[in-house]
């Protein structure tokens, strides 16, 4: 079975997930999580969700009704309840992937049926938005206790009073508003999306001088990557440094450590390489490369 290494890359992954595709551990992402530094997303379905209209007053109004399946972000306050293995709901989310809804309706019908609301106002978009957007994530038909109150008043007077409509009490008691239920999420949705991970190691980066190698045997294309790196983290284990360079290889852009663009491939057990010899590609296993890492150690130590 191929490693997540050499599938597709995905936008988003599991928190398990994080040090095949990064140079962080589990660990780590929890406690930028917890400094509220990264933001976690969660995926999740259902059948109740309405996009959010803003009123010119700031308030927000009822939008179309859809269902949807996918990633929505979490606020920093929700994400450290459900690492810690809390209870956490919403009722309003950004939808991170419009191309998960389905069904997108008008919301006319529902509200001619429960005219009583708890929204500043009901509207429609015409199309559906291809960015994220905000949502409600459950607005449901919910009985209303004003009305419970007064029908139960008004069906007592019924039971003393033959002249009093029953119907109508027994209407009133089971009127029900418009209003927003709460979606619950739980720590097995977790998601963290790869590219916040990247944009946050490239902020966080340290700028080194170009490195010169201090021995004759850094020669080696792939220990002159590895010094580079070391010079910077010299406590990284070697699984690490594999991690951080294949998600450097993976990504598109500028290289920090193989500034030269001698990697040209780079998998879950091994790494491609082009010396001088363009025509000719070189491959390192994961256990050469321990050996590498150790032999540079030992170099940078001299």
């Amino acid at each position: 079975m191929k490693r997540i290494s050499e599938q597709m890359e995905r936008r988003f992954y599991r928190l398990n997930e994080i040090s095949q595709v990064s140079a962080l551990s589990e660990g780590d992402l929890l406690d930028l999580v917890e400094r509220d530094v990264v933001s976690l997303c969660a995926r999740v379905e259902g059948t109740e969700f309405a996009a959010m209209l803003k009123a010119k007053d700031g308030e927000y109004g009822l939008g179309n009704l859809f269902h949807y399946r996918g990633m929505i972000s979490l606020p920093n306050s929700v994400s450290v309840k459900l690492i810690n293995d809390e209870k956490a709901s919403l009722t309003r989310a950004l939808i991170l992937e419009p191309e998960g809804v389905s069904q997108w309706r008008s919301n006319q019908a529902l509200a001619q049926e429960h005219p009583k609301m708890s929204f500043s106002y009901c509207g429609n978009l015409s199309v559906l938005p291809q960015n994220p957007f905000w949502a409600f994530t459950c607005v449901q038909a919910l009985p209303d206790m004003h009305s419970i109150m007064k029908g139960f008043e008004t069906m007592t007077a019924a039971l003393a009073d033959q002249t009093v409509d029953r119907l109508d009490a027994f209407k009133a008691m089971t009127q029900k508003h418009l209003s927003t239920a709460a979606l619950n999420i739980k720590p097995h949705q977790l998601r963290f999306e790869l590219e916040s991970i990247k944009a946050h190691l490239r902020h966080n980066s340290v700028t080194t001088k170009p490195f010169v190698a201090p021995t004759e045997t850094l020669t080696h294309p792939i220990k002159q990557i590895l010094a580079r790196m070391l010079t910077t983290q010299p406590h990284l284990r070697s699984d690490r440094l594999w991690n951080m360079l294949r998600t450097e290889v993976n990504q598109d852009g500028p290289r920090e450590y193989d500034v030269d663009s001698v990697i040209s491939n780079m998998t879950h057990d091994d790494l491609s390489w082009f010396g001088r010899d363009r025509n000719k590609e070189n491959t390192v296993s994961y256990g050469r490369f321990q050996n590498l890492v150790s032999e540079v150690r030992k170099a940078l130590k001299t």
